[in-house]
């Protein structure tokens, strides 16, 4: 085979350019993400305005660590989750979606004032994504000696490692186990392999509710499942959207649940779920994905007790499964 290795999941093979090391883990695949976008944002007072528009403690934040958050706007409606990692002690990148790139930067900007602050897309940012820690043995020597300490069993869900100025290693939730490498500039290894869709579908199934453009300003944070991914601080003080959000925290009961349903079609984001007796509204979709022929997606429901037949989506088709988180424990990390 040559320069060339090949690293065989249950689905196809990924050839890798450049590489000898052998991966024999089967059920393990490396390759790119094409769906998520990053936002830099730097200077002397990068966590100020963080600190004062997201949701979670950035102050709490170490180098090459990470937090999930939000995005909310004063009605304490979510704009955007994703993944906040503090690359440098006055730099941050802000993985989240790329349709929500634009429109988070434009937010951001708002509150800038004359702040310390750059704010900026890096349109040219590369994601490598792993699935399965056996994967890992496709990077190059260098890199997978310095991951290393991220795919042992007691790794913490939110240590990310520097694997070398500019290329940084975080773990994401849920199972199977999976990193993310980003880097703001191309990879060095070129991949043939997107992984967005398995990305997206285990991002469903760890109940991390990415928005899109037409769910922003739609859900509250906790209906979306925020608070179960440790995205809320209720101690570092104000934030934009924090009285709403706090409000239901300490003197409201839940009306609202993300679950993880399927269906034969694929509902768009936005798509309602009704009643299979009246019609109803009973929810709508956050997002879905196709694998295998079947579609999956995340909702928030107006209520908790709702099974599979009680729900169709707005094409009349039935609803085939459905899956609260509100009764589950937060996603595991890597460990």
């Amino acid at each position: 085979m040559g320069s060339e290795m090949c690293i065989r999941d249950r689905a196809r093979i990924v050839t890798i350019s450049g590489m000898t090391r052998n991966v024999p883990d089967q059920t393990s695949t490396i390759g790119t993400l094409s769906h998520r976008g990053l936002i830099r944002i730097e200077g002397g007072d990068a966590l100020r305005l963080l600190q004062g528009q997201l949701s979670n403690d950035v102050g709490a934040l170490g180098v090459a660590q990470q937090q999930f958050t939000s995005l909310n706007s004063p009605k304490g409606r979510l704009l955007a989750t994703g993944f906040l990692m503090r690359a440098a002690p006055e730099a941050y990148w802000f993985d989240l979606p790329k349709t929500l790139v634009e429109s988070v930067i434009k937010r951001l900007k708002m509150f800038l004032l004359r702040s310390d602050v750059r704010i900026e897309a890096l349109d040219s940012a590369s994601a490598t994504a792993i699935i399965g820690a056996p994967a890992a043995g496709a990077l190059p020597a260098d890199q997978y000696e310095a991951l290393a300490p991220l795919l042992g069993q007691n790794a913490s869900p939110d240590m990310g490692q520097h694997l070398d100025d500019d290329r940084l290693a975080v773990p994401r939730p849920g199972q199977p186990r999976r990193w993310v490498i980003w880097s703001p500039s191309a990879p060095r290894t070129q991949l043939d392999h997107d992984l967005t869709d398995a990305w997206r579908l285990a991002d469903l199934q760890a109940g991390i509710a990415n928005l899109a453009p037409e769910t922003q300003d739609r859900f509250i944070a906790q209906h979306a499942g925020v608070d179960r991914l440790n995205g809320l601080s209720f101690t570092k003080g104000c934030f934009t959207g924090q009285e709403v959000i706090a409000r239901l925290h300490y003197l409201g009961q839940a009306k609202r649940f993300l679950a993880l349903g399927a269906s034969a079609c694929a509902p768009e984001a936005g798509c309602r779920l009704m009643h299979t007796t009246d019609d109803s509204t009973v929810g709508e979709v956050v997002e879905s994905v196709v694998c295998s022929g079947q579609s999956h997606w995340l909702a928030v429901l107006q209520g908790d007790k709702f099974a599979p037949g009680d729900l169709h989506v707005s094409s009349d088709q039935p609803v085939s499964s459905l899956r609260y988180f509100k009764d589950e424990n937060p996603p595991a990390g890597p460990d």
